[in-house]
């Protein structure tokens, strides 16, 4: 039987520093034997406290969410201006993340069960900025500048639009379907420090 301590990296703050110690309990025909723990040089002395813990840094992981706030199209009419669309970023990792963010047509595609039959114009990034001023989660030309989120806590999300101009030629029936990227950057440079 092996015996771990609550070791559990999911969760744990990057760079915190973990010690953990395993106990080996055996029985050899029946009769319980003296524990033996764990060394980072290895142990063959038996007994509780004749190990030493092993030390390690919890490591940084990547791990963020990019949804689509309302699950439906956007509706558009032909040569209108400034028309948006909000999705959520979400910081799933274990420690603050900085994202650049960019907006791009997405030619042929399917969504909403609709085939992408033309492009948008001008194509822009905002990240939603209630704490200035603006309605959260409504998009606010005034207040929603920043095209980059410089740094995002764990477990936050921030609110982001993309907003597009429709091109006068379009007409009924037809279909643009756009896509946030967001790349994962370190926190505090303002989307301008990638992470590989």
């Amino acid at each position: 039987l092996i015996s771990l301590g609550s070791v559990h990296a999911a969760g744990t703050i990057a760079g915190t520093t973990v010690n953990n110690r395993a106990t080996v309990s055996y029985s050899v025909g029946g009769t319980a034997q003296t524990p033996i723990e764990s060394s980072p040089t290895g142990n063959s002395t038996a007994g509780v406290g004749a190990g030493v813990s092993t030390q390690f840094v919890v490591d940084r992981r990547v791990l963020f969410t990019v949804a689509e706030v309302s699950g439906n199209a956007t509706t558009v009419s032909p040569g209108q201006n400034d028309r948006v669309t909000a999705f959520t970023v979400t910081n799933n990792t274990n420690a603050a993340e900085g994202f650049a963010l960019s907006a791009s047509n997405l030619s042929g595609t399917v969504l909403f069960g609709q085939t992408d039959n033309f492009d948008m114009n001008a194509l822009r990034v905002f990240v939603d900025n209630p704490g200035a001023g603006g309605t959260a989660g409504v998009y606010d030309a005034a207040f929603d500048t920043v095209a980059n989120i410089s740094t995002l806590a764990v477990d936050a999300s921030a609110t982001v639009f993309i907003v597009a101009n429709t091109p006068l030629g379009t007409s009924n029936n037809q279909y643009a379907n756009v896509r946030l990227r967001a790349q994962a950057a370190v926190a505090g440079t303002g989307g301008a420090g990638l992470e590989l």
